[in-house]
C-alpha cells in the first residue's frame, strides 16, 4: 500500500503541476529479474508506468528497464497480457521497451541516471536529461541481498550464451529441429543476441517434400512458424561431434566447417546448452549415424571448467535414456546443472503424434 501511495502522490503532482519550461518530471522504472517465476517484478513495473501515464508524464520522460520475457512466455495463460493483481486489467500494453533483455544491466542503468548517452551499451538511447529544477522518480524492483541488487541482463563482465543442437535428420524426426527452432525463438524474445546463440540443425525439414507448409516449421498443433530467423550456424554434415565440442570449448581452430561461431565466454558468463535427439545408454545420436559418447562429452565439460571460462552452465538434454549421459560421470563442483528428459533406463516420448490427442494438423504425417 505504501508503494501505491507513493505512485499516486507522484502521479497527482505530475498532473497538478504539469511540465513547464523550468520543471520536468522524470521516471526510471526497472525490473531487475527475468524468468516467468519472477512475473511480479515486470508486472509491477508495467503497473507503475500506467499510473505515471495517467498522472500526465510523457513517454519521453519515462524510461523503462524490463527483460520482456513474460508477456509472451509459453506459461502465460493470457499471451500479450500482464496483470498485477488477480482481477486486474492488462498493464503491458503501451509500455515503452527502452531497455530489454541483455540491455537490462548496471552499465545502462547508471548511464541513464547520469544522462550519459556515450556510456550506453544498447537500448533506446533514452537517458534522464534533467535540469536543476527537475524532479526524478526511480522505482527498482527485484531480488536483493545485503548490499546488492539483482540485474539479470548483460553487462561489461557478463554475457549469456546458448548452444542449441538437434542431433537428427530426416522428416520423420521433425520434432527435434522444431524444438530447437522454438528454443531459439524463446531465447531471442528473452533478449539474447544472435551473436551469442549458436544453432546446430541439419536443416532438411522446412523445405522437405513431405512438409505441407514449405518454409514453415511448427512445434505444436496450433503453433506459429518457429523457423524464420533461425541462424544456420552448423547445418548438414557440419552437425557433428567435432564441431559441437569445438563450439563448447571456444576452439575455432578445431572446426571442420560451419559459421565459425563458438562460445567465446569469460569467467563471469553463463552458458545454456540444449541437446535434443535420440539416445541410448551412454550415447547420443547425430545425423547420418553419428554418435556422441557420454565419456567424451563429460571430458569436454571438464575441460571447459578447467579453462575458467564460465560462471555457470546449464545443460538440458532431451533423449531416451539421457540420464545415462551424466549419472556417475559428471563430477560435482563444476558449476554445471544438468537436467535430462529421462533417467538412465527409460524412454523419452514425443508429443503431438498422429492419432494421439492432441495430434498435429491432419496434413502432417509425423
Amino acid at each position: 500500500m505504501m508503494l501505491i501511495a507513493i505512485f499516486f502522490a507522484f502521479a497527482i503532482l505530475s498532473g497538478a503541476e504539469g511540465q513547464n519550461s523550468t520543471n520536468t518530471k522524470w521516471a526510471v522504472l526497472i525490473a531487475g529479474s527475468n524468468g516467468y517465476e519472477n512475473y511480479r517484478h515486470q508486472a509491477d513495473v508495467c503497473h507503475a508506468y500506467q499510473i505515471l501515464k495517467r498522472g500526465g508524464l510523457k513517454d519521453e520522460n519515462i524510461i523503462v528497464f524490463m527483460f520482456d520475457d513474460i508477456a509472451y512466455h509459453p506459461e502465460n495463460p493470457r499471451p500479450g497480457v500482464i496483470i498485477n493483481r488477480p482481477d486486474g486489467d492488462d498493464v503491458y500494453t503501451g509500455v515503452p521497451k527502452d531497455y530489454v533483455g541483455e540491455d537490462v544491466n548496471a552499465v545502462n542503468f547508471f548511464a541513464v541516471l547520469l544522462g550519459d548517452k556515450t556510456a550506453l551499451t544498447g537500448g533506446s538511447g533514452k537517458v534522464v536529461e534533467s535540469g536543476p529544477d527537475d524532479h526524478i522518480f526511480v522505482y527498482y524492483t527485484d531480488h536483493g541481498a545485503a548490499g546488492v541488487l539483482g540485474a539479470e541482463g548483460q553487462n561489461s563482465t557478463n554475457t549469456k550464451w546458448a548452444v542449441l543442437i538437434a542431433g537428427s535428420n530426416g522428416y520423420e524426426n521433425y520434432r527435434h529441429q522444431a524444438d530447437v527452432c522454438h528454443a531459439y525463438q524463446i531465447l531471442k524474445r528473452g533478449g539474447l543476441k544472435d551473436e551469442n546463440i549458436i544453432v546446430f540443425m541439419f536443416d532438411d525439414i522446412a523445405y522437405h517434400p513431405e512438409n505441407p507448409r514449405p518454409g514453415v516449421i511448427i512445434n505444436r498443433p496450433d503453433g506459429d512458424d518457429v523457423y524464420t530467423g533461425v541462424p544456420k550456424d552448423y547445418v548438414g554434415e557440419d552437425v557433428n561431434a567435432v564441431n559441437f565440442f569445438a563450439v563448447l570449448l571456444g576452439d575455432k581452430t578445431a572446426l571442420t566447417g560451419g559459421s565459425g561461431k563458438v562460445v567465446e565466454s569469460g569467467p563471469d558468463d553463463h552458458i545454456f546448452v540444449y541437446y535434443t535427439d535420440h539416445g541410448a545408454a551412454g550415447v547420443l545420436g547425430l545425423p547420418n549415424e553419428g554418435i556422441i559418447y557420454a565419456n567424451d562429452l563429460n571430458d569436454v565439460l571438464k575441460q571447459k571448467h578447467a579453462s575458467g571460462s564460465y560462471k555457470s552452465l546449464v545443460f538440458y538434454l532431451e533423449a531416451c535414456e539421457s540420464g545415462s549421459i551424466f549419472e556417475g560421470l559428471l563430477p560435482e563442483g563444476l558449476s554445471i546443472y544438468a537436467t535430462t528428459a529421462s533417467n538412465s533406463s527409460e524412454s523419452s516420448f514425443g508429443m503431438y503424434c498422429p492419432g494421439d490427442h492432441p495430434s498435429p494438423p491432419q496434413e502432417y504425417t509425423t
